[in-house]
C-alpha cells in the first residue's frame, strides 16, 4: 500500500529519483552531455514533486549541478535537502565539497564533513568513509592541521581497512607528522 496524500507519492518519487540517478551515471563527467543532464534533472525534478516530503531527490538534484559546474545551485539543492531531512549524511558531506571550495568556508566545510561522518546510518558507511577521506585531505592541506588529519584518519583506517584513499591519506598525515618533529 502506496502512501499517496497531496505531494506525496514516495513509491513514484523513488522510481523516478532512480531513474534520474541511471541517468546521471551516464553523464561524462568532463564533457556533460546537454540532453542527458536535461534528462536527469526532469526526472530528479519530477521525483522531488511526486513527493515533497523526500530529500533525496534534492540531493540528487544537486549533485547534478554540482557536475555540470553550478555550484550555487547544487549548494541550494544541499539545503534544500537538508531542511528536508536535517540528519541526510550525503546532503551534508556533499554541501561540505562545495563549502571546501569557497574562500573562507573551511570551518563550515569541516563541520559539514563531521556532521556527515557521524550521521551515516548506511549498511555500507560509504558516506562515512567519502567524507572522511574528504575532510582528512582538507586538513592535511591546512598549515598546522596534520595532527587533526591524523587524529581524524587513524580510526577510519581501522575501520575500513581495504579503503586505499584513507590509508593514503593517512600515510600523508603520518609523514606530515614526522616531518613535524623532525623540524622542532
Amino acid at each position: 500500500d502506496r502512501e499517496r496524500t497531496g505531494g506525496i507519492d514516495r513509491v513514484r518519487a523513488e522510481t523516478l529519483n532512480d531513474r534520474g540517478v541511471e541517468t546521471m551515471s551516464a553523464l561524462n563527467r568532463l564533457a556533460p552531455e546537454p540532453n542527458l543532464v536535461k534528462q536527469a534533472r526532469g526526472l530528479l525534478e519530477d521525483a522531488a514533486a511526486a513527493d515533497t516530503t523526500y530529500a533525496v531527490p534534492r540531493n540528487n538534484l544537486g549533485k547534478l549541478a554540482q557536475i555540470t559546474l553550478q555550484d550555487e545551485v547544487a549548494e541550494h539543492e544541499y539545503r534544500a535537502a537538508l531542511m528536508l531531512d536535517p540528519t541526510y549524511a550525503a546532503a551534508w558531506a556533499n554541501r561540505a565539497e562545495i563549502l571546501e571550495g569557497k574562500r573562507d568556508s573551511e570551518d563550515a566545510a569541516e563541520e559539514a564533513y563531521r556532521f556527515a561522518i557521524e550521521h551515516d546510518r548506511s549498511d555500507s558507511l560509504e558516506v562515512r568513509q567519502v567524507a572522511a577521506n574528504n575532510l582528512g585531505y582538507m586538513l592535511l592541506g591546512q598549515t598546522g592541521r596534520a595532527t587533526d588529519a591524523l587524529t581524524l584518519l587513524e580510526p577510519e583506517v581501522e575501520r575500513f581497512p581495504r579503503n586505499l584513499a584513507l590509508a593514503k591519506n593517512y600515510g600523508m598525515a603520518l609523514l606530515a607528522i614526522g616531518r613535524l618533529q623532525e623540524g622542532e
